[in-house]
């Protein structure tokens, strides 16, 4: 995929060159005319704007979702669900966006009873947690177990955005 994009990409950056010329020279007293318009720069941000990643990647999530729609009206994949820690708050929108469309008139009822509750529990579990982490840092808590709070602002972070904080950083060459 990559290959293909920057062999467009390549043709693309080709035919804009030969129509680009550099901007003109402006006297230092007189304003370059409104409405000039730097063409290699509208082009760079029309790429900007496009990555094949991220493209791809939202295919796929929307495809999930398609999929999640179906899963749930299986009792046992409804019951895995259940009995999960619920989703980061990004896809847990995306979810309620796509429940109207998605969902059946019959499952709206569990899901609206079961995936409300359930976020509600974590976001709740996850602030006590939170609340933890941070009491261990006063001096009277001094030798207390941390129990399940250690990676609780990762985790926290984690249902915020979505993404994984503990994850080493992505490097092109092993190191």
């Amino acid at each position: 995929m990559m290959q293909t994009y920057y062999a467009g990409l390549l043709e693309e950056w080709e035919q804009e060159m030969q129509n680009i010329a550099p901007p003109t020279k402006r006297s230092f007293f007189r304003k370059r005319k409104s409405g000039h318009e730097n063409k290699l720069l509208t082009w760079a941000k029309q790429r900007q704007g496009t990555c094949f990643l991220c493209q791809r990647m939202e295919y796929n999530m929307d495809r999930y979702f398609a999929t999640f729609f179906v899963m749930i009206r299986d009792p046992e994949f409804r019951e895995l669900v259940e009995s999960g820690k619920g989703f980061c708050m990004r896809h847990f929108t995306q979810l309620l966006e796509r429940a109207e469309q998605s969902l059946p008139n019959s499952q709206h009822g569990w899901f609206y009873e079961t995936m409300i509750p359930l976020m509600g529990e974590n976001l709740i579990r996850l602030k006590e947690d939170i609340d933890w982490f941070v009491g261990m840092f006063d001096y009277r808590n001094a030798g207390r177990d941390w129990e399940n709070s250690r990676d609780a602002v990762s985790r926290g972070m984690q249902k915020l955005g979505g993404l994984y904080p503990a994850d080493k950083p992505y490097q092109s060459e092993p190191k």
